[in-house]
């Protein structure tokens, strides 16, 4: 039975978020892997920015793809308030967290399932700057 009362995206983002994110596939590819878990990721990402820029002014998202001759690249990109260089080496680790809500679960699951694909995912972020998310897959 579907769950009642399920929202993607907290109610306070869902009505603005459309406007927040921009998507530019210049290349598209195909992986091997699960649809479902790929979303997840990709939702998983999107919140997780959403969640720690509620309060940045011209905040967006940007999506877009990129090729190389070994992998394809899915890179999420935001202008939100970035993470702090002492915690970048934590964020894939198992429950580590520093929102208020949050199991510390989501980027761990991010990782494992990009891994299982032969792929990865890799975190680039400045704080005050940005934060960008580069999913590789490969071909």
């Amino acid at each position: 039975q579907p769950a009642k009362n399920f929202h993607l995206l907290p109610p306070y983002h869902a009505r603005r978020t459309k406007d927040l994110i921009h998507i530019c596939i210049d290349h598209d590819f195909i992986f091997l892997g699960n649809k479902a878990i790929i979303s997840h990721v990709i939702f998983n990402l999107i919140n997780n920015a959403l969640y720690y820029a509620t309060n940045r002014n011209n905040f967006s998202i940007n999506i877009y793809t990129r090729v190389d001759s070994k992998s394809n690249y899915l890179i999420c990109k935001d202008n939100g308030p970035g993470i702090a260089p002492s915690q970048i080496s934590r964020i894939f680790d198992k429950f580590y967290s520093q929102g208020k809500k949050g199991s510390g679960l989501g980027l761990p699951f991010c990782k494992l399932s990009m891994t299982l694909i032969g792929g990865d995912i890799l975190c680039n972020s400045i704080e005050g700057g940005y934060t960008e998310f580069i999913l590789t897959y490969p071909k």
